[in-house]
């Protein structure tokens, strides 16, 4: 026994060796990594109390994704319960089944060593890793593409199929349909391409297992087309070429050393060339690693955006065994050599090039009940009053929970992602507590309420990437930097003279009563005060966040007043936005503070990049306008980390 158990060890250790990497890669610090927007909203529908319900408004109405995952996600947490390492389990496994099934598809294809290229890759980049600590349809979907591909070999390979492998193709292509749009389209393409690969005896088995699955998805045809009625995701951009460029940068882990060493393997693959009866499998991989791309990326362009890393995931594998489909079975010690390389690097620029353990383990709605927890500690449940931008209570009230934070003593404020500004102000100028916390759960879009709440609050105490503490009296903060801090300010308020802003000085007016200068807009001035800046002699670094303010006096409930910014270059304008008055007005007062917010981050600009900021009066009504702000942010340096190089 000893001996049998020795041999096997000896025999495989270096896939062995990559599943221990690739484990402890996956559930190092597993504790400490909490849940993400996306898991949070599977969850909270889960809430349903019958699966009808859960079917015709948890994934009808408020999902894009088929229904396996959900129904998965209702019946788990039943038997479980919410729990975060719990509830990231089962993905954990797929991630972990997924390298040895990748190897195992790999040696069947082209040999051993394209097989430990393959698993070593998948074991140590961020991109897998990633994916499998996220309880959604990603490593479930690349396990079970990767699950149907291992039996369809059954039917290339083998001269009879056996029943379990017709069963398990079934099972497997059945569950790819109802897990992922994407796994579903990469199911498709294998199983069309794998046509040409299978032998004749076993074709007429296969017609009939793809039938069976093809029927077994038809239950689900009326919620497909129903979500594809309402469109594609609204919020995605369309994928242009730095979404190319990131992509290939990020599937290395940005570690142009693990690129460079999977182009050589091609490079290796011409010297110690494979069998030329395998180039028709290397076909099948490209044209397998390909198709998701270009089918993803002319819907997002022709039709509605779609295209995702998330959604390339389940085909990537195959890119892996086409780049090492080339080289032929080396020796043992090359094999080690090559495995040892990829694991080192590959574990290297995880850690210390994408900081995977620091950033992607900041989640937001943790973060923000911890630090309300402690604040609550420090100056009492009374003393605080809280808002939260987020897309239901349940996001964040699970972790109030789990801090046993009694929520029926909390003076909260719960806002979805379009803020209802009128409810918001009205919150923290009526509230009566010494704090005021703000939880930034969605986007940074909202970080202007920070303007809103330091109008009451001017102090700030405590502050995260997305929870800050304010007060009225003075405090030393407990952080030196942080992402509201103040890179630039500039303001327009008429009494002296300000070069940079131009506005016609025969609209300027005294106010008798205040003795301060305004700017009068009449019935017949369309264009107000404009200021043109050169981005580069404002800003820190290149995602600085703007923030425009307006105080203005309205003499009519039908304005279009509206902060105008438009970025331009010497070619053409590069992003024209606005942010209108009405949004802001509150009908107590004639005087109301409007915002307009500019993320330079989502704007693809030049060296030199100009920023023209101007008040617009489309509808020709009479304003008086008492100062404009123009606030630069610190913002994030890294909004976007998860995914896109660090700066």
């Amino acid at each position: 026994m000893k001996k049998t158990i020795f041999n096997f060890i000896r025999n495989n250790y270096l896939i062995i060796t990559i599943l221990i990497v690739g484990i402890a890669l996956r559930f190092y610090n597993i504790f400490n990594l909490h849940l993400v927007n996306d898991e949070l909203s599977a969850l909270s529908r889960t809430l349903y109390n019958n699966l009808n319900n859960l079917i015709n408004n948890g994934v009808m109405q408020l999902d894009t994704h088929p229904a396996l995952i959900q129904i998965f996600l209702y019946f788990y947490t039943k038997l479980f319960g919410f729990n975060d390492f719990v509830v990231k389990l089962p993905f954990l496994i797929f991630g972990v089944f997924s390298i040895y099934l990748s190897y195992k598809i790999a040696v069947q294809f082209f040999s051993k060593t394209s097989g430990y290229i393959t698993a070593s890759y998948i074991a140590v980049l961020q991109y897998t890793i990633m994916y499998s600590q996220i309880a959604r349809p990603y490593s479930s979907g690349l396990f079970i593409v990767l699950a149907f591909t291992y039996y369809i070999q059954d039917f290339i390979f083998k001269n009879e199929v056996s029943k379990k492998s017709i069963f398990l193709l079934i099972f497997f292509g059945t569950l790819g349909a109802y897990n992922h749009y994407f796994s579903s389209l990469t199911i498709i393409l294998i199983s069309s391409y794998a046509i040409f690969l299978i032998k004749k005896e076993n074709l007429k088995k296969y017609f009939l297992s793809l039938s069976a699955i093809a029927l077994l998805f038809t239950p689900h045809i009326k919620i497909t087309l129903h979500q594809i009625s309402l469109g594609g995701l609204s919020w995605l951009g369309k994928p242009d070429f730095n979404f190319i460029k990131n992509y290939l940068g990020y599937i290395f882990n940005y570690c142009w050393l693990l690129a460079i060493f999977a182009v050589g393997i091609i490079v290796l693959g011409f010297i110690f060339i494979n069998r030329k009866e395998k180039i028709k499998y290397s076909i099948f991989t490209l044209f397998i690693f390909l198709m998701p791309f270009f089918i993803g990326y002319y819907y997002s362009i022709k039709m509605s955006p779609v295209l995702q890393f998330s959604a390339l995931l389940f085909s990537f594998p195959f890119l892996l065994m086409f780049l090492s489909s080339f080289i032929k079975e080396l020796t043992k010690k090359l094999n080690f050599l090559i495995v040892t390389f990829i694991l080192t690097f590959g574990t290297i620029s995880l850690i210390f090039i994408r900081k995977h353990y620091v950033i992607t383990y900041k989640t937001p709605f943790y973060e923000v009940a911890s630090n309300l927890k402690a604040d609550l500690n420090k100056f009492g449940i009374e003393n605080i009053s809280e808002s939260f931008v987020l897309n239901g209570n349940f996001y964040i009230n699970k972790y109030l929970v789990d801090f046993n934070i009694d929520t029926t003593k909390l003076k909260s404020n719960y806002q979805k992602i379009n803020v209802d500004i009128k409810n918001f102000k009205n919150f923290v100028y009526n509230s009566k507590t010494e704090y005021f916390a703000f939880g930034s759960l969605l986007s940074l879009s909202d970080i202007y309420l920070t303007n809103i709440i330091k109008e009451k609050y001017p102090y700030l105490v405590n502050c995260s990437d997305n929870y800050f503490l304010f007060s009225k009296n003075n405090h030393k903060p407990s952080v030196k930097t942080t992402i509201i801090d103040t890179v630039f300010y500039n303001k327009l308020d008429f009494s002296t003279q300000n070069n940079i802003w131009n506005y016609n000085n025969n609209n300027i007016l005294l106010d008798t009563i205040y003795h301060k200068k305004y700017f009068h807009f009449k019935n017949s001035d369309e264009y107000g005060p404009t200021i043109t800046i050169n981005l580069d002699s404002i800003l820190s670094h290149k995602n600085n966040i703007i923030i425009v303010k307006a105080k203005v006096k309205s003499n009519t409930n039908n304005s279009k007043l509206a902060i105008v910014s438009d970025v331009f270059n010497s070619d053409s304008s590069l992003h024209w936005s606005d942010a209108n008055i009405s949004n802001f007005t509150d009908e107590t007062s004639s005087i109301s503070h409007f915002y307009k917010i500019i993320f330079l981050q989502d704007i693809k600009r030049t060296k030199k990049t100009f920023n023209k900021i101007y008040l617009w009066n489309n509808n020709k009504n009479e304003f008086d306008v008492f100062e404009i702000e123009i606030i630069v942010l610190n913002g994030k340096l890294n909004p976007y980390g998860i995914l896109e190089p660090l700066n």
